[in-house]
């Protein structure tokens, strides 16, 4: 999905799974957000159903949170959750905060490695400023 999503492709997906008889269920198309990352040595990487940001030291201090023109300082210990919701945008949560509905999120002046882990896998260490924004409608799925 991940692949599709970058290639910006449409996949072929199984029946919709409500029930209903494939005859009566005509051919469709459905279009989902997915969170597009960018990071200081120029990779990209896209997250279909949810990507992490934790800290790789003990002790990382503070770091500065941008999301939609807002400044939050949050702490660097705790882990970041970003998912992507309908409406073209992504839930930032974390334990320092409410979660904020945002369209595009700077993650900056933080010391020390971080991990991105994208949809559960361990993705990139990063050093910040790390960009996240969400990508509405990147990944289509078509239905049969």
């Amino acid at each position: 999905m991940r692949a599709a999503a970058l290639w910006n492709l449409p996949l072929l997906t199984e029946d919709r799974g409500d029930g209903r008889d494939a005859a009566l269920n005509p051919p469709g198309i459905r279009r989902h957000t997915v969170i597009g990352f960018r990071l200081r040595d120029g990779a990209f990487g896209i997250a279909v159903r949810e990507a992490c940001i934790t800290s790789t030291r003990p002790d990382p201090g503070s770091a500065r949170l941008i999301l939609d023109n807002e400044k939050i300082i949050a702490p660097g210990g705790r882990s970041l959750t970003i998912t992507p919701m309908k409406g073209g945008v992504m839930a930032v949560a974390s334990g320092a905060f409410a979660v904020r509905h945002v369209r595009r999120m700077r993650f900056e002046r933080a010391w020390g490695t971080y991990r991105l882990n994208i949809d559960g896998k361990p993705a990139h260490d990063f050093r910040a400023p790390l960009r996240a924004e969400a990508l509405p409608g990147r990944l289509r799925l078509l239905h049969p």
